[in-house]
């Protein structure tokens, strides 16, 4: 096929936008005409459900969505992947760009944004990255074991649980990358636990990510939805 060898490595993005038309009809398809092999989605949790798998190099998120803030995902996505990750603003975002740069954001664009800027600019990223998928620092061994006592992180010996500790992750690991509403793990705590007090519900998961990182040296693969709760990123093998 004639210039078959100099055709470009199609990247594979995922655009993270609450505004439906933005992202439709003029990121998508504006993506795909410079070669990218791009999805859309609308909100933070569906993000974290397409990126299970590893297929993609890059993510394009907008600052606000409906179900988190854009910086949030931004540090959540830093902490557990090599992604590259651009963020598309609006020019009265109340967030400086040292704010943005500090939360992981490699690509900041003020909305609206000529599509061929910004897929130059992926472009750009991807190679900086070598050109291969960049893999989510997610592992299939990030279990629970002991019937759910014991927390079992990748490469790492396993973490006991105290007892509200592991009623919360059993739903989490149960839940199958669906965010999991507070409201429901409490009830969950007060069910199985007669004496647990629904108003430490926010120090026990403090401290649970807090032992995680302090006894393997690794976040929890934990990301907090607004207005809809707490997900395990996970790989659907898990």
């Amino acid at each position: 096929m004639r210039g078959g060898k100099n055709r470009k490595k199609s990247v594979a993005v995922v655009v993270a936008e609450q505004d439906e038309r933005l992202r439709e009809h003029e990121l998508l398809p504006g993506l795909a005409s410079h070669g990218f092999d791009a999805v859309g989605v609308g909100t933070a949790a569906a993000l974290y459900r397409a990126l299970v798998g590893d297929r993609y190099e890059l993510v394009v998120v907008g600052a606000e969505l409906p179900d988190e803030d854009g910086l949030a995902v931004a540090r959540h996505l830093r902490r557990h992947s090599a992604l590259g990750i651009a963020m598309l603003m609006e020019r009265t975002f109340a967030r400086d760009h040292a704010e943005v740069f500090h939360a992981g954001v490699d690509l900041c664009f003020i909305k609206p944004v000529e599509t061929a800027v910004l897929a130059a600019s992926l472009r750009s990223l991807a190679m900086q990255a070598g050109g291969a998928p960049a893999r989510v620092r997610r592992d299939t061994s990030w279990s629970l074991k002991a019937d759910g006592w014991q927390l079992n992180p990748p490469g790492r010996n396993a973490l006991a649980l105290s007892a509200p500790e592991r009623v919360i992750l059993r739903r989490l690991f149960a839940s199958s990358q669906a965010p999991v509403p507070r409201a429901a793990l409490i009830d969950d705590l007060m069910s199985s636990l007669d004496d647990f007090d629904p108003t430490s519900f926010e120090r026990v998961m403090h401290r649970l990510r807090r032992r995680v990182l302090q006894r393997t040296g690794m976040p929890l693969p934990l990301a907090t939805i607004r207005g809809a709760g707490y997900m395990l990123v996970l790989d659907s093998a898990t």
